[in-house]
């Protein structure tokens, strides 16, 4: 009758019992604040041998097992108490990196999935919350992914404790690669600016002996902070086949030391295709749109040659270091924005372009791509 009264006293403890065990009749008994002949009998009644003559310790105010107190039943029955280590709290990112810096869709209901890296990492990630600015443009779900809903631009954004990240996101119908030769100019600096004010990404054709001073070199660090493409066009313009080799690795090498990689896009000075130039081991860009800026001195031209001579998959010509390219290219910029088109670097819109193969444009639907 003893030994049914302890076990109706443990039914009724197990529901604030947690009971463990390995190879019985070993195990752990968890117990909060009960009575000690509770925890025996809830040893024995879950097959944990425990010699009922032995007590198990109790709190001394209360004659029970203090609360978070493990009692660990031994084969032999006999019984000890060991505190139960605190719930150790979760390490939360000091920083937060999606595996995109832009997501572009080139249709509606089209979905791509961002994936976070946090620092340190073994951070928790599991509470992220996930928001998109404008859910007319796109929508995000609770792991990221992210479904184009209708044409425009927008922002999604991952945010774990006071961390966060933010991804552009752009639904376009048509999209072209502006490019910038022959510089670092005098109206480079000028030019980057009006850049970042409209969040536009370009491509810099840089001539090595263009950028090889102090000051020009931090303008190509800033070109790389901006998110723009820095490209080979040769040391000193010299496209012949006796100096391109030699020009375009020298020119590497300034590139290299400004923004720490060399450069996997070259452009032969004039366009002009050599020997060499099919086996330099770089991709060789030409264009699709020459609006002679380097001639044609005049904003206004400028701005209407880019204009009327642009299509989705445009490379454009321009020069930075001419001042009329620089006002008629913003120029242009504006108003292929407000027909629609989105702005890319030539490997954003060539995808992977190969090497020792020319170049003159790219595809004329915009691809669903998740932009390095």
């Amino acid at each position: 009758m003893k030994r049914f009264n302890g076990i109706a006293r443990c039914v009724t403890a197990c529901a604030v019992l947690t009971v463990l065990w390995g190879a019985t009749p070993a195990g752990v008994v968890t117990a909060n604040e009960m009575p000690a002949t509770d925890v025996v009998a809830a040893a024995a009644a879950h097959n944990i041998g425990v010699d009922s003559g032995k007590r198990v310790p109790t709190s001394a105010a209360t004659g029970s097992i203090a609360p978070d107190v493990t009692v660990s039943v031994a084969a032999t029955g006999s019984a000890a108490t060991t505190p139960t280590a605190p719930a150790a709290a979760p390490i939360l990112p000091t920083k937060l990196a999606a595996d995109a810096k832009q997501l572009l869709f080139g249709k509606r209901g089209k979905s791509l999935t961002l994936k976070l890296t946090p620092t340190p990492a073994s951070a928790e990630t599991s509470t992220v919350v996930w928001k998109s600015s404008n859910k007319t443009v796109a929508t995000v779900s609770g792991t990221g992914k992210v479904t184009a809903r209708g044409w425009g631009q927008c922002t999604v954004s991952a945010t774990v404790g006071d961390v966060s990240v933010k991804v552009p996101v752009t639904i376009a119908k048509k999209w072209v690669a502006v490019t910038w030769d022959d510089g670092p100019g005098k109206p480079t600096k000028k030019l980057l600016t009006q850049l970042r004010k409209r969040k536009v990404h370009c491509t810099f054709f840089v001539v090595g002996s263009m950028a090889k001073s102090k000051t020009k070199q931090k303008l190509l660090k800033q070109m790389k902070k901006d998110g723009h493409e820095i490209a080979n066009h040769t040391w000193n313009h010299n496209g012949s086949a006796g100096a391109l080799m030699a020009g375009l690795k020298k020119t590497d090498t300034v590139i290299k030391k400004a923004i720490g990689k060399k450069s996997t896009l070259m452009r032969p000075p004039g366009g002009a295709i050599n020997s060499v130039t099919k086996r330099c081991g770089k991709a060789i860009i030409i264009w699709t749109v020459d609006p002679k800026d380097w001639r044609d001195r005049n904003a206004n031209t400028v701005y209407k040659r880019v204009v009327t001579g642009t299509r989705s998959g445009s490379i454009v010509l321009l020069h930075d270091i001419h001042p009329t390219s620089v006002t008629g290219g913003i120029r242009a910029i504006d108003a292929l924005a407000k027909k629609g088109y989105t702005f890319v670097t030539v490997t954003q819109l060539l995808g992977s372009p190969k090497k020792n193969k020319i170049y003159h444009s790219g595809a004329k639907t915009v691809r669903t791509a998740k932009l390095k």
